[in-house]
């Protein structure tokens, strides 16, 4: 086996994926492609998210991660960003009159971002916080389960426009699921769970770029 090889075999056992499966760094989305998570948030779920921003859009804005039934619904656990006003990434979950904002992202940057019951907090790689929102919301449970890359159920033309690197979906403490881009047997860029261990493929349009 030369040397190549066996570093590729050892970077997938590493990995956590499947024989056959091939490990990359992120799925990027046009804003139309997204994952069906299958879970409905409540007051204790977390996500911990590496992503880095592509383009704010505009004209509609676009969503993350998260749920909610119509526009003012208190059934939600809500992302959204665009660039009114200055770029923007506004939080809303359960029970808040209004969402958190954090402003002043930019494209150029990777942030890892947090967003829970209890804050919403972002920071660089290099561990840079950037912003940081505690609080609190009553219990609630989702009638609509989770997206990733967009918000259900909202517009799918809507999505977020940019790349995702991981992640790691927590119910309090509990880790119960955590993403990971990878290419599957026949090359379709999709997100593997390394909790479940199955595989989670776009419900949208077209296809994800990955890299």
């Amino acid at each position: 086996m030369n040397r190549r090889r066996f570093i590729w075999q050892k970077a997938q056992a590493q990995s956590g994926l499947p024989d056959g499966y091939t490990a990359v760094d992120y799925l990027q989305s046009s804003g139309a492609q997204w994952i069906e998570m299958g879970v409905a948030p409540n007051q204790n779920t977390k996500a911990v998210l590496k992503i880095k921003i592509n383009d704010f859009n505009s004209v509609m804005g676009g969503s993350l991660i998260g749920s909610r039934t119509d526009l003012n619904s208190d059934d939600q656990f809500f992302t959204y960003l665009d660039d009114s006003g200055g770029t923007r990434f506004l939080f809303r979950v359960d029970g808040q009159t209004k969402a958190i904002s954090w402003k002043g992202l930019t494209t150029d940057k990777i942030y890892i971002v947090t967003l829970s019951g209890t804050e919403m907090k972002a920071e660089l790689e290099d561990g840079t916080a950037v912003f940081s929102k505690t609080f609190s919301v009553p219990d609630f449970t989702s009638t609509v389960t989770m997206a990733l890359f967009k918000s259900k159920s909202d517009n799918i033309d809507k999505g977020f426009r940019g790349r995702i690197y991981s992640c790691k979906h927590y119910s309090g403490d509990e880790l119960i699921q955590d993403f990971v881009p990878y290419l599957d047997t026949n090359g379709v860029p999709c997100m593997f769970d390394l909790v479940s261990r199955k595989s989670f493929y776009n419900k949208g349009n077209g296809s994800f770029m990955w890299g």
